[in-house]
């Protein structure tokens, strides 16, 4: 039987064949909060997941594409269109996850610290920062808009083989390579921001498109590190929080597991539909899928000095 003298408690899901806990008001909206900054923690770290997933997925395309042309001969202009369309898909997916990131952030930062400007500038402030730094960054935020709203991101690739010597191995190798490039000339007659345009154009008439993904991501990925040392302690102060709610209902309640918290206006108790097992606050353990994705992704630095290769290394296996 429900105690009418509480309006909050803790129970599992549906109410009234479970115990429950009478909680205070306070405490309510403590755990409601604390609710709240993990859901939102999560949500940053699952989009970052996104864009470093699409990344890979990019990076594999390139990969795929050299393999096939190392093995295979193509010479019909059909072929190589489609392995356009692959690309082209593969970056429009990376900035379309960028920019769901970077646009979500402020959004995500004033739930965590409830709109407090001084962390809300801090996240911008690491975004603006990368943005400020790198060309290519800015060239990537610039295209994803150009993309958007007139063209495609890929005018053609480049197809490399190439005889090289390396130190450990006195007999040559030939090294296959593909490299996607956008035509600058391309951007002249569109919205392309030309301030970015003329400082492309400094370093020549197309833009390496494999060099750009990869600092765009860099950037992104060091400004969201920068993030996730801003929302640290409110994450270790939910966790807390919640832990402690559901260890006090286990200790009157034990046995019970996924424990969903719920307001209740017990004064009107007979009017209670449906609609009220609907709207629980759930307090969820979702601290190892965050602890995850924290481990999985770590920051990508230097992405433009690193490459993957499937060259065979014979000192390996002396």
């Amino acid at each position: 039987m429900i105690n009418p003298s509480y309006d909050y408690f803790i129970t599992k899901i549906p109410v009234g064949i479970y115990p429950q806990l009478p909680i205070s008001a306070d405490r309510y909206n403590e755990i409601r909060s604390a609710r709240n900054v993990r859901l939102h923690a999560l949500y940053l770290e699952q989009k970052y997941d996104f864009l470093v997933e699409n990344f890979v997925e990019f990076e594999d395309a390139l990969l795929k594409e050299s393999l096939r042309e190392m093995t295979m001969q193509r010479y019909d202009f059909s072929d190589y269109s489609v392995t356009r369309g692959h690309f082209n898909r593969r970056i429009m997916n990376l900035l379309s996850t960028g920019r769901t990131y970077e646009d979500s952030v402020p959004q995500h930062i004033n739930s965590i610290f409830k709109r407090d400007p001084t962390a809300l500038s801090r996240s911008k402030a690491a975004l603006s920062k990368q943005y400020d730094s790198r060309l290519n960054y800015r060239a990537m935020c610039k295209l994803r808009n150009f993309i958007q709203h007139q063209g495609l991101p890929v005018s053609g690739s480049f197809y490399h083989e190439k005889w090289v010597h390396l130190e450990e191995d006195a007999n040559p190798k030939s090294r296959h390579t593909v490299d996607p490039y956008l035509s600058l000339n391309e951007l002249e007659d569109g919205d392309f921001n030309k301030n970015i345009l003329s400082e492309l154009k400094n370093t020549g008439d197309k833009l390496d498109l494999k060099k750009a993904v990869r600092e765009y991501v860099e950037g992104i990925s060091s400004a969201h590190l920068e993030i996730r040392v801003l929302i640290l302690e409110k994450i270790t102060h939910a966790d807390k929080v919640l832990k402690e709610a559901v260890d006090c209902y286990l200790k009157v309640w034990s046995g019970q597991t996924e424990i969903g918290l719920i307001a209740v206006e017990l004064e009107d108790f007979s009017k209670i539909d449906k609609n009220f097992y609907e709207n629980p606050v759930y307090i969820i353990n979702n601290t190892d899928h965050y602890k995850n994705l924290l481990k999985k992704n770590v920051g990508l630095s230097n992405l433009v000095l690193r490459y993957v290769s499937s060259e065979a290394r014979s000192e390996d296996f002396n």
